[in-house]
């Protein structure tokens, strides 16, 4: 979609409805993303601040690298098997983290610095309309979600998230710059 037609929906637990939209200006790119599954991060520069209310606050950052055997809450409107609809109310799990060496496993070729993997075993976790979305630990955003291993939801294999502390120096790099143009 071009830049011009994307928005962030915040501030409520109910998809489209009683939340606010904020018009997205800019989308910076991760410089060694290639549009396939490695270094899938962005971050997104909005149009306007962001109204702060009860309903939306922000999130601290993750800082250093997620670790092991850690419990993250995911959340997301995204569907519930690859074949179901989208949610219209916000769904949360609470999902472990993987030791790396069973992430590397899962993920093959596909391994890179700066993810990690959820485990999925027990039936919760991401998929089609949720990637994008958060993994929260102690009130810290840590990761973004970017697949599910086998690209089939709801069959146990880890959802991968891109690890935020890890990338930290560029986030922050990509925020100290010049806004993009209007």
């Amino acid at each position: 979609l071009p830049v011009e037609q994307l928005n962030v929906f915040y501030g409520s637990e109910k998809l489209f409805s009683n939340g606010r939209y904020n018009r997205v200006k800019t989308v910076h790119f991760h410089d060694q993303y290639d549009r396939g599954l490695k270094y899938d991060l962005a971050v997104v520069e909005v149009r306007r601040k962001f109204d702060l209310s009860s309903t939306s606050r922000p999130v601290a950052f993750g800082e250093g690298t997620f670790g092991e055997n850690l419990l993250a809450t995911v959340t997301g409107y995204g569907r519930s098997t690859v074949e179901g609809n989208m949610a219209f109310q916000l769904k949360y799990a609470q999902l472990n983290s993987l030791p790396d060496s069973e992430c590397r496993e899962a993920m093959g070729d596909n391994y890179y610095e700066g993810v990690f993997c959820l485990d999925t075993s027990e039936g919760s976790g991401f998929c089609m309309g949720d990637y994008g979305g958060p993994a929260v630990f102690e009130e810290r955003l840590v990761g973004v979600g970017s697949y599910t291993v086998g690209d089939k939801c709801g069959t146990g294999q880890p959802d991968v998230f891109v690890d935020v502390g890890h990338f930290s120096e560029w986030v922050q790099s990509v925020l100290e710059a010049e806004p993009a143009e209007q």
